[in-house]
């Protein structure tokens, strides 16, 4: 069967397709994530430009409604997703193989545009033929198998040396492809992505979504983007340059973060159905604001004893907490959006990869004039400002009270 056909089809909440979102967590959202800025680095590049090949790589993000209105026009969704693999598998080729700063930023963009492609292909299979009650949970699914290969990812990039991981990244993007011709159909028909049928679900202010709030999510997405993208790109070095802590250790941290924030991705779906989205992601960035503010209080004060332990604790809440941004964010914009599925997940790809893109350069700038201890308050500060708009979102809501979800 080449085609995803409509709702009444029913499958397992667990698919073997899922190994592909695996094996991009261990290419793009692993082993990238450290290697970028550390090949970069390691070639002798400045800040500033650390920052723009980061940022490089998320302005290739920037194409992704365009491929969403691709998809939902000719419903080539598995060659859009195939494509993206090995788009990534060539910037990783380019990263293996280059130290000049045009081939890093054209290396960069390369991934960026892969990811692009097969992140707007993998949320529209997540949702294909699937009630709006099964989102949340599919998207939880979905999400823990890629945390599992981000898990991965930093381990490999922990203790490999640089060429090792960055060819690790490569196999793990052709495998993705291959995975992909032989576990997805070649298109998912337009009836398997509209919203399926009405909600059973009882009307209550926990469950239900507010349609044609898109606008809204798209601006706090943005704000949240690039607060976390100061401190995020930057990573590696930040935690060597400010508290000493070497790149194989820094990755380690992450791993074992990831590793144990893996349950959240299934309770995530069931706390959006309970207490509803907006709030999970106020719990959420709210974790992540705690672990910034640590972490400066801690760059301030050039805390001795006990500091690894902090470290670990702050570093770890940060990145544990991604499962609750992740989930709640993506369950509000299938509720939030009445355009094309493959459009609406472009859109909030397009925002965050602008965020991205956005916080990264600023997240170079201030490393280059006041340190990279500035870029720790700022991305600390931008994420108050995140919360602040959630919370006023969640307040609006209260007032207004719940609308239907669009049958």
């Amino acid at each position: 069967m080449n085609t995803l056909q409509g709702p009444g089809h029913k499958t397992g909440q667990i698919e073997l397709w899922f190994l592909t979102y695996l094996l991009l967590g261990i290419a793009v959202y692993g082993l990238s994530v450290i290697l970028m800025p550390s090949v970069v680095a390691a070639a002798g590049h400045r800040p500033f430009r650390i920052g723009a090949v980061v940022a490089l790589q998320n302005a290739g993000l920037l194409i992704a409604p365009g491929v969403g209105l691709w998809m939902d026009r000719f419903e080539r969704h598995r060659l859009v997703l195939m494509s993206g693999c090995l788009m990534i598998a060539l910037g990783f080729l380019g990263l293996y193989s280059v130290t000049s700063l045009t081939a890093l930023l054209f290396s960069a963009f390369c991934i960026g545009l892969g990811t692009a492609a097969a992140t707007t292909a993998t949320m529209v299979f997540t949702i294909a033929e699937r009630s709006s009650q099964d989102w949340s949970g599919r998207i939880g699914y979905v999400q823990l198998f890629n945390s599992i290969g981000t898990t991965i990812g930093f381990g490999l990039a922990g203790w490999l040396s640089l060429r090792a991981a960055t060819m690790a990244g490569i196999v793990a993007a052709v495998a993705a492809a291959g995975v992909t011709r032989f576990t997805l159909p070649a298109r998912v028909c337009r009836s398997a992505t509209a919203n399926p049928e009405p909600s059973t679900q009882p009307d209550t202010e926990a469950y239900q979504g507010f349609p044609g709030d898109l606008p809204r999510l798209l601006v706090g997405w943005f704000i949240l983007g690039f607060g976390i993208s100061c401190f995020s790109s930057p990573y590696p070095v930040i935690m060597r340059r400010v508290f000493d802590i070497g790149i194989r250790s820094s990755s380690s941290v992450l791993s074992v973060a990831t590793l144990v924030g893996l349950p959240l991705y299934a309770i995530s779906g069931m706390m959006v159905i309970h207490l509803g989205s907006l709030r999970v992601l106020v719990i959420g960035t709210v974790c992540r604001f705690a672990s910034l503010t640590t972490l400066s209080l801690i760059a301030l004060s050039n805390l001795e004893k006990g500091k690894g332990v902090v470290l670990l604790i702050a570093v770890g809440i940060f990145q544990a907490s991604w499962p609750l941004i992740s989930v709640s964010v993506s369950d509000q914009l299938f509720r939030a959006s009445s355009c094309g599925r493959g459009f609406a997940v472009g859109l909030l790809t397009f925002v965050g990869a602008a965020a991205s893109a956005s916080g990264a350069i600023i997240g170079g700038v201030i490393a280059g004039h006041v340190g990279y201890r500035g870029v720790i308050y700022v991305a600390a500060i931008i994420l108050l400002l995140a919360v602040s708009e959630i919370l006023s979102r969640n307040a609006k809501q209260r007032t207004r009270g719940p609308d239907r979800i669009p049958a």
